[in-house]
């Protein structure tokens, strides 16, 4: 027989004031409301400071970016050259997006009114920075290429120059002493604030490119270069060069180019295989600077004892044949006209006005051009141990 099951006790009632304290009351809920409001209204002042525009009105600023930064140490930074306000807010903001950004050591291109997300993108140099349409043109030398990129915010030009003329940074690119004449002329897109070696080989690999197409498309030129001069790619840019700075005009390229071939050829021209070009001359001084006598003080003027000196590599006056390299960037205009010159027997040109040139087969027909009209003051020449050549 089943022995009855004990009755449980009955559970003891939960007061009324025992429930009451667990329910939430209304001034909690209020408090809690105020506290999520403002957190969202710190959080949006906070996203609107980042997006905000700076201190300035757009002024360049260039920063050297150590290895491995702090915060800290790259909000002092801005804040000593006034591109921030509050060093503590952008350090605080660097720590929350660091792990996304890591920080890029080197030379950056900034400015004053750039907000606090574009100055992060741009130690970054993240993809979602600007971007800018930048024109490098025909015959500019490597510190104008620089100063154009500098002008557009695209890298500061002496960080631009220093990796021109940088052998390891040369190697990458594969080339020796330095990247004159293969700095391409054209209109690129270029990233605001971008490594100075990456724009260095996207104007290198455009000039390859268009090299390989104008060689191509003259092979008789080319032969004939190698055959008759011993010229190779980096000769025939070196002349093509000198063409760009001499020619003002696109319908005398190809006689210019004719006089210079006439003066490498011509056994009776004296003196023997000197081109006699001003620029060269000219880009000896801004390359090598006060190591050379006649350059100290050089500020682009051509004087007689530049054309005179010796010690300038680069001087077609005192050394024959071609000089070290390219003194500018030339266009294609220039390296077909070298490609394809004129044949004439001109060895001389002067200009006379209007970028346009007269060409002359003997030196005394040269003077001729010089000699003034009556009334008229006399074109002055260079004085040099040998008669001017242009």
């Amino acid at each position: 027989m089943n022995s009855p099951k004990p009755t449980p006790a009955p559970r003891a009632k939960r007061s009324v004031r025992a429930r009451a304290r667990r329910r939430p009351s209304r001034s909690g809920w209020l408090w809690f409301g105020a506290l999520l409001g403002a957190g969202g209204a710190l959080v949006s002042a906070f996203v609107g400071w980042a997006l905000a525009s700076g201190p300035g009105t757009g002024k360049r600023v260039i920063l050297e970016i150590p290895e491995n930064p702090s915060s800290t140490q790259v909000a002092q930074l801005f804040a000593e050259r006034q591109l921030i306000t509050s060093p503590w807010l952008f350090s605080f903001y660097l720590d929350i997006v660091r792990r996304g950004v890591p920080i890029q050591p080197g030379s950056h291109i900034f400015n004053d009114a750039l907000s606090p997300r574009d100055l992060t993108r741009r130690l970054g140099r993240l993809k979602q920075r600007g971007s800018r349409k930048v024109t490098i043109v025909e015959g500019f030398d490597s510190w104008q290429v620089a100063e154009r990129l500098e002008a557009n915010d695209v890298c500061s030009a002496e960080a631009f120059v220093k990796v021109a003329f940088d052998p390891e940074a040369l190697k990458e690119v594969r080339l020796e002493k330095s990247a004159e004449g293969f700095l391409f002329p054209a209109t690129y897109d270029f990233r605001e604030d971008s490594d100075p070696r990456l724009v260095l080989y996207q104007l290198v690999k455009e000039a390859r490119r268009r090299l390989i197409e104008v060689l191509k498309s003259e092979p008789d030129g080319l032969n004939r270069l190698k055959n008759d001069f011993g010229m190779g790619v980096s000769e025939i840019l070196t002349l093509a060069s000198i063409v760009e700075k001499e020619a003002a005009r696109a319908d005398e390229r190809a006689l210019i180019a004719g006089v210079f071939l006439n003066r490498l050829s011509d056994p009776n021209f004296q003196p023997r295989q000197a081109l006699q070009s001003d620029p060269t001359a000219a880009y000896g001084c801004r390359l090598l600077g006060a190591t050379i006598p006649s350059c100290v003080g050089f500020g682009g003027k051509i004087t007689p004892a530049m054309l005179r000196d010796s010690l300038n590599p680069y001087n077609t006056y005192a050394h024959p044949g071609l000089p070290p390299g390219p003194i500018c960037n030339p266009g294609l205009g220039a390296v077909r006209a070298v490609l394809s010159p004129a044949e004439t027997d001109y060895l001389y040109f002067v200009a006379v006005g209007g970028g346009k040139h007269a060409f002359s087969r003997t030196y005394a027909e040269h003077q001729r051009v010089y000699a003034p009209k009556p009334g008229a003051a006399p074109v002055p020449v260079a004085t040099t141990p040998q008669p001017p050549g242009n």
